[in-house]
């Protein structure tokens, strides 16, 4: 038997399996030029492992629900438990087009989504090449097609009880816990006049910059509340606050911003008057 026709019969192999574990699926990825549409099944049971020509996912930690698109079509949903695995997509070894497959992990208030690690495969690297973990985001966008297949995997905890009153947390626990953030304040809100949003601010390196450097502490500090702090910390978060309204009008140096934030670093980890949680 000729390489071409061990290949199409290996094409011709895939393609029954999928058609076998699919039974309930639909195809959803956009015609091709020619007229023809992919042998594309979505929601079909996951086997395990990422084949050549499939977007997988899987699940760790907790459960987690999915919403998803391929090609371009209408969102789906998908629930996993914890170590459960779907794959979203798939299409023959060497099928025609490269399809591009978007999946969210839906918000859920008692998940933390500690990070998202994609694995890619080819033709040329069945095992595949795992990636640095992805951390700051839900979503996850990548392309796959018959020769190129997808791994993502979430990685998830038990979300935190909300602080108690009455102590302090520092910048990296409300930069690692946004699901507790007290009302009325969120990740995703624009901070001040920063063109960026709180959570933006927070995973910006400071590199020196005496604006990072306040905003930091002054993020932490508000999460945390000075209901109980010195009035010394309570008059550098008014400072704060009004410099962070209008810095090209303010006339701190930047030595008085380093030291405001070396302040509220001070409270934030328990050293002045409230304790560290």
């Amino acid at each position: 038997m000729s390489p071409k026709t061990l290949l199409a019969a290996g094409a011709l192999a895939l393609v029954a399996v999928i058609a076998a574990c699919s039974e309930n699926s639909s195809p959803i990825a956009p015609p091709q030029s020619d007229g023809q549409r992919p042998q594309l099944t979505v929601g079909g049971p996951p086997d395990g492992i990422v084949d050549t020509g499939e977007f997988e996912i899987c699940k760790h930690g907790t459960a987690a629900t999915f919403t998803y698109t391929v090609g371009g079509g209408s969102a789906q949903t998908v629930t996993l438990a914890d170590g459960g695995c779907a794959v979203l997509a798939s299409t023959p070894i060497n099928g025609p087009g490269t399809f591009s497959v978007t999946t969210t992990e839906s918000a859920d208030p008692a998940v933390v989504l500690d990070s998202i690690v994609p694995t890619i495969n080819t033709i040329f690297n069945p095992g595949g090449v795992r990636g640095s973990p992805i951390t700051g985001t839900s979503t996850f966008t990548s392309a796959f097609n018959g020769d190129r297949g997808v791994l993502v995997e979430f990685y998830n905890s038990p979300a935190p009880p909300p602080p108690p009153p009455g102590c302090t947390f520092t910048v990296g626990y409300w930069k690692n816990h946004t699901n507790v953030w007290p009302s009325p304040y969120s990740p995703g809100a624009t901070f001040y006049t920063s063109g960026k949003t709180w959570l933006q601010v927070l995973n910006t390196p400071t590199q020196g910059n005496a604006y990072y450097i306040l905003a930091y502490q002054f993020i932490a500090a508000t999460l945390n509340g000075t209901g109980g702090a010195p009035a010394n910390v309570q008059q550098a978060m008014v400072d704060a606050a009004a410099y962070f309204a209008n810095p090209a009008g303010s006339s701190l140096t930047r030595a008085q911003l380093i030291a405001m934030g070396t302040l509220l670093d001070d409270y934030n980890n328990g050293r002045l008057g409230v304790p560290h949680c």
